[in-house]
This record gives structure tokens, sequence and C-alpha cells, in this order.
């Protein structure tokens, strides 16, 4: 997944600088990176929800396992959708800015 492709036309619209375009990528590739390790997350648990029957599941420690990855897999999505929003008040915030230039 491609973090520059929701905001291409929003880049253009900012007209930032060589500076301001290589802090973007920047904060897009983290953006990136906690979205794959979200889906990581939440891929896990979903192949072992599917490869289980967790009512079914005895194993304590296995339960505990799957719990944390989920909480992971949630924090992550989480923390995701925050650095979207960050993303996007950025951006709004530059475009402004020249805006008023």
């Amino acid at each position: 997944m491609s973090g520059y492709t929701g905001y291409g036309a929003q880049v253009q619209k900012a007209n930032m600088t060589e500076k301001e375009m290589e802090s973007f990528k920047e904060e897009l590739q983290h953006f990136e990176n906690r979205i794959q390790k979200h889906k990581y997350f939440a891929d896990q648990v979903d192949k072992n929800e599917l490869k289980y029957d967790m009512k079914q599941v005895k194993d304590e420690e296995f339960l505990a396992r799957q719990k944390n990855v989920k909480e992971k897999a949630e924090h992550y999505g989480k923390q995701a959708e925050k650095h979207a929003s960050d993303i996007q008040k950025r951006l709004d915030k530059i475009i402004a800015r020249r805006s008023e230039l």
C-alpha cells in the first residue's frame, strides 16, 4: 500500500517546499509502517480465529497470546487512524498557509 495515493492532489495543492516534502514523505513512511503492523496483527488474529474455535480452546497460554495479538492489532489500528488524522491536519494547515500568501 502506498501512503502517497490518497494525498496526491492535496500535496500538489499544498505546493510544499523541498524540505516540507521530504518531511512529509518520512511521515507517510511511518504511517505506512503502522498500517502494515496493524494488518499483520489483524491477519494473525483472523487466521487463528478461522483455524480454531476459540470457545473450544482450553490452552490458557494460547488464549493469552491471542488476546495480546488482538490488543496489538487494535493498538496499531488506532495509531494508524490517529496518524492519518494528523497527516490530514498538517496538509490542511500547509494549504491554508499557502492560500493566505
